[in-house]
């Protein structure tokens, strides 16, 4: 058995065959001193544009792809900055999985957000500008406190062990 995180908060267990591989990517798109995220529908925490990769796919293209259909903004990739893996569970589709998840640096090559009714991810709403300075790691659905150290010491690669 496996314990995973729940997207409803908390953990449940499951059988390590039912968990799904899934390489995931995602983006500390920085402009000035504001960072681009979008906010949960359910849970009003801030989450990082981003998504899972898929097979085939190149992971800087894939965050590419994902930045682009969360929020219209074409990116450039600047720099890989963090590693880490989950297991997760999401209650709503019943489905558990073993997650590697990709962290890079990137700018924003456009600036114009599109409307939230183009997001496939039904969860968040429209993506905005956030100042770093309003920022602290409570606000964001998870990674908080990586990304706040990462905001504040620009430049170091980090491992999530």
């Amino acid at each position: 058995m496996v314990t995973c995180d729940r997207f409803s908060g908390g953990t449940i267990e499951v059988e390590a065959a039912a968990l799904e591989m899934r390489p995931s990517t995602y983006g500390l798109v920085l402009n000035d001193n504001s960072i681009l995220v979008s906010r949960s529908r359910g849970t009003g925490k801030l989450r990082l544009p981003g998504g899972g990769v898929e097979k085939g796919e190149k992971i800087v293209e894939a965050l590419k792809r994902e930045v682009t259909e969360e929020t219209g903004l074409e990116i450039q990739v600047n720099s890989f900055i963090y590693f880490t893996e989950r297991f997760f569970h999401n209650d709503p589709s019943n489905s558990s999985y073993q997650c590697y998840l990709f962290f890079f640096d990137c700018t924003p090559r456009t600036f114009e957000i599109s409307p939230c009714d183009s997001a496939p991810d039904s969860d968040l709403h429209k993506a905005e500008w956030i100042s770093c300075s309003e920022l602290s790691a409570d606000k964001f659905h998870s990674y908080g406190d990586f990304i706040i150290d990462y905001l504040k010491n620009r430049g170091r690669v980090s491992w999530g062990f």
